[in-house]
C-alpha cells in the first residue's frame, strides 16, 4: 500500500480565497493613535476605571521588621490574646504590631527575643509544645521560666537552653 505524495486538491481552508469584500467582518477604522476594530466599541470616559493599586507597595523597612518579629513569636501561641498576656500587653497592642506598626522599646526587645527564642523552638515542636516549654520550669535554667528570663533580657541563657533541649543534651 503506497501513500500518494501529493495532497487531494480541496482542502479545508482553500475556501478562505474566495472571501470578497463583502464578508461579514467590518473594516477598521482609526481611533486616535490607535486602530479599533468596528466590532469593539471605544471605551467611553465614564467607562474608566480607577488606577490600580501597585502590587509592591513600599513598607518602611522598620514596619517590615516589626511585622516579620510578631509573625514569628506568633507562630508559638494559639491567639493573639495568648501572645499579649505572654509579653504583659493588651490585645490591640498585638494587632498594633501585626498590622506592622511599632512596638514600644521594652516590648520591641521582648517580641524580638520572643520571635528568636520560638523561631528555634518550632523547627522541633507544635504551638502547643513550644507554649508549655516558655512557662514551664526549665532544668537547663536552674528551674526557672524561659519567658521569665526573657522578660529580664537574658536571651543568650534561653537559647543555650534550647539548644541543649533540641540537642538532647541533659543537664
Amino acid at each position: 500500500m503506497s501513500m500518494p505524495n501529493k495532497l487531494p486538491r480541496e482542502q479545508p481552508g482553500d475556501e478562505a480565497e474566495e472571501m470578497t469584500p463583502l464578508s461579514t467582518y467590518r473594516p477598521a477604522r482609526p481611533a486616535g493613535d490607535k486602530v479599533v476594530p468596528l466590532h469593539r466599541r471605544l471605551p467611553r470616559a465614564s467607562d474608566a476605571r480607577p488606577p490600580e493599586r501597585p502590587l509592591v507597595q513600599s513598607v518602611a523597612p522598620a514596619e517590615c521588621i516589626q511585622r516579620a518579629y510578631y509573625l514569628e513569636a506568633r507562630r508559638g501561641f494559639a491567639s493573639d490574646a495568648a501572645l499579649a498576656t505572654a509579653i504583659g500587653v493588651h490585645r490591640s497592642q498585638v494587632t498594633r504590631w501585626a498590622q506592622g506598626r511599632s512596638a514600644h522599646a521594652g516590648n520591641a526587645w521582648l517580641l524580638r527575643d520572643l520571635a528568636a527564642t520560638v523561631s528555634r523552638l518550632a523547627d522541633f515542636y507544635q504551638t502547643g509544645t513550644i507554649n508549655r516549654w516558655l512557662f514551664g520550669a526549665n532544668p537547663d535554667l536552674g528551674g526557672e521560666q524561659p519567658m521569665e528570663l526573657l522578660r529580664q533580657g537574658r536571651l543568650p541563657e534561653v537559647l543555650m537552653a534550647v539548644q541543649a533541649q533540641t540537642s538532647g543534651a541533659f543537664g
